[in-house]
């Protein structure tokens, strides 16, 4: 049983703003959207994570549950996604160097230090 990203966007944002309309302004998709995938969601899961009313919606309890964990995982996911961008672009990451012990010291040595001072 997957969970989308999209999901757990859609549930903290309607928990957020208290409605599915302006959860659906906030993230720029149609409110129908955020309906139907929390809809779905829902009905996978056989719970509900909103009390809808004319007025909005109101979290259940697993539905605040679900919003915490949620926010976390969200959390988690955004520092993975830096994470490894910043890998990609090469601004994070180890790095190895085998060299000669002759070589070990002098300029070679202060060239290694200055990297990792600048780059630590």
């Amino acid at each position: 049983m997957s969970v989308q990203v999209r999901h757990i966007q859609y549930i903290i944002a309607a928990a957020d703003h208290g409605s599915f309309r302006r959860a659906a302004a906030t993230l720029g998709v149609q409110e129908s959207a955020i309906s139907r995938r929390i809809r779905e969601l829902e009905e996978r899961l056989k719970t509900t994570f909103f009390i809808r009313s004319p007025n909005g919606v109101t979290l259940t309890n697993a539905g605040k549950q679900f919003v915490q964990r949620g926010r976390k995982a969200l959390n988690e996911i955004g520092l993975a996604r830096a994470e490894a961008a910043a890998i990609g672009r090469g601004e994070d990451g180890h790095i190895r160097i085998g060299i000669f012990l002759s070589l070990a010291s002098g300029f070679l040595s202060e060239l290694i230090d200055a990297f990792g001072v600048r780059h630590g």
